[in-house]
């Protein structure tokens, strides 16, 4: 009979760490002498003496959804998110890993939610930076809370943050990637960072493909939804000087979701190519393969060669409910019902003439809305351009029927910009140069950049465009519910009610986290299964944290720009995973059925030790032996042995700490008379 003593960070006179690994669930003892043990031996636990960590056992299917927009439960009217331009958002806590459980520490756990945080709330105004910083001004984030008179654990916050204005943030200057629509190896369009001008060749032979190929996309920094200016200037080149700006190039300037490149892709497996923008004098309907969200457009009219000012977006097309396609913007001939509050211009504007001497255009996004502006007199040169009050007049928004909006009579989608939905929340400015030597002037962008946000455009980690647009079909599916909802309908009559800015926020707008399905406002919601989410974060048996009921306002710039949910309750699932000691190099073979194959455990660790502790310093001393059979046929002369701890899907239990003392008793086969 042999008593062997193992551990990690084991020392004796004149040796430190003789193990050759020495983590508190997984090390190796060298002996330095040998022992044999007789043939067909038996080995049992005999004790156990560990550290466990405050632990969280958690699942692969674990997560919660965010949605960022109306307080669809506050308002409790009979919307859901179906009647909204967004849809719930999954992000998930668990692992990856099929089948999979897996008991992690609590700063784990909050790092897993602080990046799940991220994945459910992915709008370029909430501050989801590329960080591993768990605490400071890193948001969204979640911290542990501690009781600050016992020191007990309660749980996990939750911190969501919206940035403030970008009105007069300007970074035209700093941005460097300018990418074609379609890759070729043919530079037919170029940016030039030092005057922050776009180029088109002065090469004939380079314009293969006309408009198609005269495509190219700013990829740096995505346009700000709070308060944000993309203001493009006219060029000597476009008109036939400056002071008369009459235009004699045809181009297009807007902005567009971040989508996948490359030769013969189009935007999405949904958009088609048969729009309602009117013909060129030169590209007959080429511009409806011009895929923007929202477009300025200076076309050439086959009758009268003139160029006439157009404004499109892609929507859905009308008599296809299955389809997206470039649709005008009759910003032109229609009147409000309200005296002062007309639209400025009764035909579309000719530009040939430029009659009001158009020089500059701006698009501004406030949320949701987008407002179309057009320049005159000296040019606009502030970082705000709406600060040059006097040469700005409004073109092209719902402003001019805001006032109506709830009055059937009156249906205004023809005239004015669609709202800006979840599709299409990361935008970017886009530039069509179909002419030889013709060139475009980006003066003002407000655009999103933060630290720490890497390489954003089509990145899956930050725009759910971005992450959807995969060729699933079910997720291609979920983008089209969102951009074929009624909003995007331009001849639908059903009316829509727009979120603006506030101070410093998204008017109407909150940080909603699902942590269990939900049927009656958020849809869908179906992968929040898990009703013990809820229990995990301390949040009792809370499934829908909303800012009314349990949201407390974050400090920092502006008013009400942020919100944090703090927990209610003390999770009930703190070291809730069952642990087994695993004798690794030697022959005994028992069977695992939660993986379904042999295994080396030797032993199981019950919840609680000798003093019902479940954390902390444990002690676990089995009052009845099992023994296992080694399976030696002969005599095992052996100098190591290698010890684990693992859970049930035997994965290292990575929440021990400090040391770890495993006693082993091996002895001979009974024999039985």
């Amino acid at each position: 009979m042999s008593l062997i003593i193992t551990g990690n960070k084991l020392t004796q006179s004149g040796v430190k760490d003789i193990g050759i690994a020495q983590s508190p669930y997984h090390y190796r003892n060298s002996l330095k002498e040998t022992i044999t043990l007789p043939k067909d031996c038996e080995v049992a636990v005999q004790s156990v003496k560990l550290n466990k960590g405050e632990a969280i056992r958690i699942s692969p299917d674990d997560g919660f959804y965010g949605n960022f927009s109306l307080d669809l439960a506050k308002l409790n009217d009979g919307r859901t998110t179906q009647n909204t331009t967004s849809m719930p958002v999954w992000g998930s806590v668990g692992l990856t890993d099929a089948g999979q459980g897996e008991d992690v520490t609590l700063i784990q756990f909050q790092q897993r939610i602080s990046e799940a945080l991220k994945s459910a709330f992915p709008h370029p105004n909430i501050a989801n930076l590329e960080s591993s910083v768990l605490s400071g001004s890193y948001y969204p984030q979640s911290d542990r809370q501690y009781n600050a008179t016992t020191g007990a654990f309660e749980g996990f916050d939750l911190s969501i943050k919206q940035t403030a204005s970008s009105e007069d943030i300007e970074i035209s200057g700093d941005i460097t990637t300018f990418q074609k629509w379609y890759d070729d190896a043919v530079p037919t369009l170029t940016w030039n960072k030092a005057t922050t001008t776009i180029s088109s060749s002065s090469t004939p032979a380079d314009f293969n493909f006309a408009i198609t190929d005269m495509n190219g996309v700013l990829t740096d920094f995505p346009i700000s939804l709070n308060t944000g200016n993309m203001r493009f200037d006219l060029t000597a080149d476009m008109v036939t000087d400056t002071l008369a700006w009459k235009v004699v190039k045809g181009f297009a300037v807007g902005l567009c979701r971040d989508q996948k490149h490359g030769a013969g892709d189009q935007p999405s497996q949904y958009f088609t190519t048969t729009g309602t923008m009117p013909a060129d004098k030169d590209f007959a309907n080429n511009w409806n393969e011009v895929f923007m969200d929202y477009g300025i457009f200076a076309i050439q009219d086959p009758t009268d060669d003139n160029y006439y000012l157009h404004i499109g977006q892609s929507s859905v097309k009308e008599g296809d409910i299955t389809s997206t396609c470039m649709n005008e913007v009759k910003y032109y001939g229609w009147t409000a019902p309200y005296p002062g509050e007309d639209p400025p211009y009764a035909t579309k504007y000719n530009l040939s003439t430029n009659a009001d001497g158009h020089n500059q255009y701006l698009f501004r996004t406030e949320n949701e809305i987008v407002k179309i502006y057009y320049h005159t007199g000296a040019l606009s040169t502030k970082d705000n351009p709406l600060d040059d009050i006097a040469g700005w007049k409004l073109l092209c928004s719902r402003d001019f029927s805001s006032k109506f909006d709830d009055e059937p009579a009156y249906n205004y989608k023809l005239n004015y910009p669609k709202p800006i939905a979840q599709t299409c929340w990361w935008m970017y400015p886009k530039f069509v140069l179909p002419v030889v030597s013709s060139s475009i002037k980006l003066s003002a962008y407000s655009g999103m950049k933060r630290d720490g946000l890497v390489d954003p455009y089509n990145n899956s980690k930050y725009s759910w465009n971005a992450r959807m647009d995969k060729g699933n079909p079910l997720e291609n599916e979920q983008l089209y519910d969102v951009d074929s909802r009624y909003m995007n309908q331009m001849t639908n009559t059903t009316k829509y009610t727009y979120s603006g800015v506030g101070t410093n926020q998204m008017k109407d707008f909150v940080f909603t986290i699902i942590l269990y399905q939900d049927e009656k406002f958020y849809i869908p919601t179906d992968k929040a299964t898990d009703e013990y989410m809820s229990r995990k974060l301390g949040y009792g048996d809370l499934h829908l944290l909303r800012p009314d009921i349990n949201g407390v306002a974050l400090g920092g710039i502006g008013a009400l720009n942020g919100w944090s949910y703090e927990p209610v309750s003390a999770p009930s699932v703190l070291n809730s995973g069952s642990l087994f000691i695993r004798l690794d190099n030697l022959t005994q073979k028992t069977i695992n059925g939660a993986v379904g194959r042999p295994s080396k455990i030797l032993y199981t660790l019950p919840q609680q030790d000798q003093s019902g502790g479940s954390s902390g310093i444990l002690y676990y001393e089995p009052h009845d032996r099992v023994y296992v059979k080694v399976g030696n046929p002969e005599p095992l002369t052996i100098n190591t042995f290698d010890l684990s701890v693992c859970d049930e899907n035997e994965v290292l239990a990575k929440t021990l700490q400090d040391q770890t003392i495993i006693c082993l008793h091996f002895r001979d086969r009974p024999h039985i008379n």
